[in-house]
């Protein structure tokens, strides 16, 4: 398999928690098709949170610039699917939030791949990997 790329979310210097979930699928799949794991972080000035995911990936590209002060999906998609062909990446990762929903149908458009949301389990099955997803609907009665 080929490189796993982990987009990781962040704020105000930190790596969200829900980057670490990203990381835990991204490793699950490296256990059973093998690739190596690499973490991109896009910011600015935000070295400290590529520090910091550099303890949870082999490997980490951070991206500094302006252009990625604030997370926006026209700046992050075209970084995220450009560097995604660069690496040879198989499988983009991005936290199961608003942010991640946002900008990565984007990039599995661009990269002509799918996209799986919610995923909650990763498990072999006959000699390839799948996921699980927990799936919900909001209905809203109407009064």
């Amino acid at each position: 398999m080929g490189t796993i790329l982990v987009v990781a979310e962040h704020l105000e210097g930190k790596l969200k928690a829900a980057t670490l979930n990203t990381v835990a699928f991204a490793n699950a799949v490296s256990a059973i098709d093998g690739g190596d794991v690499v973490g991109l972080v896009l910011g600015a000035g935000a070295e400290s949170v590529a520090k910091e995911l550099a303890a949870h990936c082999g490997r980490v590209v951070y991206v500094d610039s302006p252009a990625f002060k604030d997370v926006l999906a026209e700046a992050y998609a075209p970084a995220v699917a450009d560097l995604a062909k660069e690496l040879g990446a198989t499988v983009v990762a991005a936290a199961s939030t608003s942010v991640g929903k946002d900008y990565l149908p984007r990039v599995a458009a661009t990269l002509d791949g799918g996209m799986i949301s919610d995923a909650i389990a990763v498990f072999e099955h006959a000699a390839t990997w799948r996921t699980s997803a927990r799936c919900c609907r909001a209905t809203r009665s109407r009064a």
